[in-house]
């Protein structure tokens, strides 16, 4: 008896055009939505690792269902889209200096093109994106306690 494996190394032809087309679609709702919320940028926060009462472990990670509609990142915390119409969007993607840990790899793949892909090393340099550019944004998460 023999076996098809379903199981693929490679991404499917087209599946660039298709994100491409998803994320027109998701452009054009929150254009919708920014738009009746007189705003004029969208920031999406991908959520931060919750920690075990008393330990220095933390839960598993699991982002955001609104940071990963824009895209496919589900196992670093601590990142961000910045999204404003007409323009492509910002993705300041968690590269952490650690000495226990080894940083995430930036992302690479078929939809990275569609972004502008900004590494921080750490929420302070997170601040200056999130603060420049527009004074009426509209920020999906869950807000950090210190003040990023």
């Amino acid at each position: 008896m023999q076996f098809e494996s379903s199981v693929t190394t490679t991404a499917p032809r087209g599946l660039g055009e298709l994100f491409a087309a998803h994320l027109r679609e998701m452009s054009r709702r929150s254009d919708g939505a920014l738009e009746a919320e007189k705003a004029d940028r969208l920031v999406i926060y991908s959520g931060a690792l919750s920690m075990l009462f008393l330990d220095d472990q933390a839960y598993p990670f699991k982002s955001n269902p609104h940071f990963k509609a824009w895209a496919p990142i589900l196992d670093n915390p601590d990142c961000f889209i910045l999204y404003s119409p007409g323009k492509r969007p910002i993705l300041l993607f968690h590269q952490p200096v650690d000495y226990w840990y080894k940083p995430p790899a930036l992302p690479t793949g078929f939809w990275v093109e569609h972004f502008d892909l900004r590494p921080i090393a750490s929420l302070a340099d997170a601040r200056p994106h999130l603060r420049a550019g527009s004074a009426r944004s509209v920020f999906v998460g869950r807000a950090r306690r210190d003040n990023v």
